[in-house]
């Protein structure tokens, strides 16, 4: 558990803001970037229904907005940073997705008081949220299934501490050790690990997030690692991705492959997906 009072609100929002349009985009950078898309892309197709009402906090620019409403789905699109929405509603209209948007709405996912209890068939927070909260874990955890429906499935993504330091190797052994010893140590990026982070994000390993999960009324239905046959692979991938045989067929085990026990910690994220009690 993260140190009261990392959780800063007003940085993430400002932070986000800032990074704008890059929010979209690093989906599409590489084929190891597409990998990922895919993967999360996987854990909606089959636990998002078409018809359903969806909250999708921590939205963002919409990547995945606009795959709930390729499938489908009703979405009520949450975030704290309003420049993240603003391009939410901007990628509507640009790519036609708009008219499955209930609404967009400016959202702290510690004070969801507006929303009705049971009100939703899905919940998404895809791309980090439960890690951006640190001490207040158990408080949104707590929120995101009450505004749940019975039954219903609550799909989440954090990062991973093993995977992002495998990502950034040649930045993480360029840093000072003792500072690395102390991310790793406590899963926590911050001003107080690291002297200039460029994210302030508690990172998760595997058994962390499903013991976080074991303590909330739910039943955990799937976790995998958001890449682990082509983590680290860039670009290094183009030359399959060429080939629409061998991409489909690496795709088909990057799924399989990332839910294995052995695997999950390998991607820069872990996503899991648990179904209300």
């Amino acid at each position: 558990m993260s140190p009261a009072g990392r959780y800063d609100p007003g940085w993430v929002s400002r932070y986000y803001d800032a990074y704008g349009e890059r929010e979209w985009k690093r989906w599409d950078r590489s084929p190891e970037d597409r990998v990922k898309l895919h993967v999360h892309r996987h854990y909606l197709e089959r636990f998002v229904q078409s018809g359903q009402t969806v909250l999708e906090i921590g939205a963002g620019s919409g990547r995945f907005t606009q795959v709930l409403a390729e499938l489908g789905a009703r979405i009520l699109v949450a975030d704290l940073s309003k420049g993240q929405l603003a391009l939410n509603r901007a990628n509507a209209a640009a790519y036609g997705y708009g008219r499955n948007v209930i609404d967009w709405i400016a959202m702290d996912a510690c004070d969801m008081g507006s929303l009705a209890s049971s009100r939703f068939d899905a919940v998404v927070a895809y791309g980090g949220l439960i890690g951006f909260v640190f001490e207040n874990r158990n408080r949104v955890m707590t929120e995101l299934l009450r505004v749940l429906k019975s039954g219903g499935p609550l799909l989440m993504s954090v990062m991973s501490v093993w995977g992002s330091f495998h990502s950034d190797l040649p930045f993480v052994l360029s840093i000072p050790r003792e500072q690395n010893e102390s991310i790793i140590d406590s899963g926590d990026l911050h001003p107080d690990t690291f002297s200039t982070p460029n994210q302030r994000v508690h990172m998760f390993r595997a058994e962390e997030l499903e013991s976080f999960l074991a303590d909330h009324p739910v039943r955990l239905e799937a976790i995998s690692a958001s890449n682990s046959l082509t983590a680290g692979c860039g670009d290094g991938l183009s030359s399959i991705e060429s080939d629409e045989a061998k991409w489909r067929y690496l795709l088909e085990k990057e799924i399989v492959a990332s839910s294995a026990s052995g695997c999950l910690d390998i991607g820069t994220h872990i996503i899991a997906v648990v179904r209300k009690l």
